[in-house]
């Protein structure tokens, strides 16, 4: 029980780690700072086909 519940809490922190930089992207990303926006998306595990779209985009216009 114990083990679930510590993965559980680290799933959680990861997840709020994410849409705190998820709102960091989105900044930059309308300020055209696509250096930052790069930098960003590198501390992201998981990227969505759209992530990875825009750091595509976000790579050329660096």
């Amino acid at each position: 029980m114990k083990e679930r519940r510590d993965k559980l809490i680290t799933e959680w922190k990861r997840d709020e780690r994410t849409k705190g930089v998820r709102g960091k992207i989105a900044t930059a990303w309308g300020a055209k700072d696509y250096r930052s926006v790069v930098d960003l998306y590198s501390s992201i595990e998981d990227l969505s086909e759209l992530d990875k779209k825009r750091l595509h985009f976000a790579r050329t216009h660096a």
